[in-house]
């Protein structure tokens, strides 16, 4: 019928029929008809109702629209976007009083809803600005008329009294006008205090209303509502009225930093960090001006920075974003590195600082950082500074540094392959000291199981195949198995390369102090639980070698 209804006015159009006929309205009639029908039936529909007010939109049914939403949101009174568009729906035909009604019985369903709140707040800004100019243009006949009077006692007195009149309608014009506006934000902000991210959105959306400058140029009540919102704005802070920061609520620092244009020191890390991206940006457009970098830089010397992790590293990111293209009239280097020896100073434990402080300070003041004091370090963050710290000490010294769920072995492989690139007996070297380690770990037996599983790994794979097979091998095979428990899936695997070590032994000739293949096997046999899968494996290897 739609289809029906486009094709018949696209032809009526291509023909240039001026005069209108029955059909014109019959088809329009009929698609109402059929929409009427189908709402009675499928009444929970929300994209039918949407679809029926689009159409209605289109056609230019202003009656039948409105009856439509009055329908809509009788069955669907939780739906915020269908009192938005019956309320704006009756502004248009200058309803204030009905679309006031409208937005107060969708605020008694939807109390929560932040737009339905500004929405009525943006209404009576409306009602109180219209107000506000119809009394000044009233006031401007007034004068006019003066004017253009006599001269005289009897102009004087008028004069007196009109004046009067004037003044009277200007204190009655001020503050009062604005009272409803002001007493509808106190009540949202009351409503929406539980809810940060709604609450920050409203006020986004109230201070919106107002233009640049407005304070200056407001009439007295628009300002006193203006500074209400900006003491809303004030007192609904990240850290102020809330502890979680999601992204919108930190855009009220945004919005307070337009009207102070300072930081406190009670802001929380996310709020430091959005500020340091401000001033990095204001550092690339306008790359000519020294205002930006001294901000910055003097923005880094601040308590709050240097006493918060997140905000120091933040803000060292900005500084080495503006240095990498900005001119060399500003001290990057100096001030990076001031920052980061404080930061160093004041969390020395933390794995981030550590990793920067890695690879930014000079070699001479690496060599003063504890290692071992760092907590919390993952697998990735200690792989890196392993690497970065190269000595046989430093790597070792990250392994009381993991987090709780960290592995191990990216470190012992990065401190095993500098090892090796030494040399052999470097390399044997290097495997010794971390199993020394290993030993002193047994109140994290799974740290110990994994760091002595990466070592021997290691020697295996390291070992050359014109090498005769050692006696400390078997030592460490001995060693992680009595470590590892029996339900551990790993056990059969490593049981599996014990068994396929000694018949390579046996096959260049080391028996002495060496277990033969079937004692393995049959230890192996008491110890893992998974029997179907070593037997098969094992099988395999007990065929292929001399037993």
């Amino acid at each position: 019928e739609v289809a029906l209804e486009c094709l018949r006015r696209r032809r009526s159009h291509s023909l240039k029929w001026r005069s209108k006929s029955v059909s014109d309205n019959a088809g329009v009639h009929r698609l109402h008809f059929i929409f009427g029908r189908g709402l009675r039936k499928f009444k929970g529909d929300l994209r039918f109702w949407y679809q029926y007010i689009d159409f209605c939109l289109r056609s230019g049914s202003a009656r039948m629209l409105s009856s439509g939403l009055a329908r809509a949101v009788r069955f669907h009174p939780r739906e915020v976007h269908l009192w938005l568009l019956a309320a704006d729906r009756e502004l248009k035909f200058g309803h204030v009083k009905s679309a006031r009604t409208l937005l107060k019985r969708g605020l008694r369903f939807s109390p929560g809803s932040e737009k339905l709140w500004g929405e009525f707040l943006h209404l009576e800004i409306q009602v109180a600005r219209n107000i506000v100019a119809a009394r000044q243009a009233k006031e401007e006949e007034e004068k006019d008329s003066e004017a253009a009077a006599t001269k005289g006692a009897a102009t004087s007195a008028a004069g007196t009294s009109s004046t009067a009149e004037a003044g009277v309608a200007k204190a009655e014009g001020g503050p009062g006008i604005w009272a409803l506006a002001s007493m509808l934000l106190r009540r949202a902000l009351e409503r929406l205090k539980g809810d940060p991210s709604s609450c920050a959105e409203f006020l986004k959306v109230a201070l919106s209303f107002f233009a640049e400058g407005a304070v200056e140029t407001a009439e007295e009540g628009e300002a006193l509502l203006l500074s209400e919102i900006w003491a809303a704005i004030a007192a609904h802070r990240p850290g102020k009225a809330c502890t979680e920061v999601p992204d919108v609520v930190a855009e009220l620092w945004q919005l307070w930093w337009r009207k102070v244009e300072d930081v406190a020191a009670s802001a929380p890390a996310v709020v430091l960090q959005l500020f340091a991206e401000a001033l990095a940006d204001a550092c690339f457009s306008e790359p000519g001006k020294g205002e930006a970098p001294r901000a910055l830089i003097g923005f880094a010397e601040e308590e709050c920075v240097t006493s918060n992790v997140d905000a120091s590293l933040s803000v060292l990111e900005a500084m080495e974003q503006v240095a990498s293209s900005y001119d060399a009239s500003v001290d990057w280097a100096a001030a990076s590195l001031a920052l980061l020896h404080q930061a160093v100073k004041r969390h020395p434990k933390n794995p981030r600082v550590i990793l920067v402080a890695m690879g930014q300070l000079p070699a001479k003041d690496q060599k003063a950082l504890n290692l071992s004091a760092v907590e919390g370090l993952t697998t990735a963050e200690a792989a890196r500074v392993s690497l970065l710290a190269g000595a046989r000490e430093g790597g070792l010294a990250l392994l009381h540094s993991l987090a709780p769920d960290a592995s191990p072995g990216p470190v012992i492989e990065v401190f095993l392959s500098n090892a090796l690139a030494q040399g052999m007996d470097e390399f044997h070297a290097a495997c010794a000291a971390a199993r020394e380690v290993a030993s002193t770990l047994w109140d994290l037996p799974r740290l110990r199981r994994e760091v002595l599983a990466t070592v021997l790994h290691a020697e295996l794979c390291s070992q050359p195949p014109t090498d005769a097979p050692n006696r400390r091998t078997c030592d460490a095979f001995e060693e992680l198995l009595s470590s590892l428990d029996d339900a551990d899936d790993s056990k059969a695997d490593w049981w599996l390369r014990y068994v396929d070590f000694v018949q390579r032994a046996a096959a260049w000739g080391c028996k002495t102090g060496f277990p033969t293949a079937s004692d393995v096997h049959l230890r192996a046999m008491r110890s893992v639980a998974n029997q179907t899968k070593y037997v098969e494996e094992a099988h395999r290897l007990l065929q292929s070698g001399a037993l």
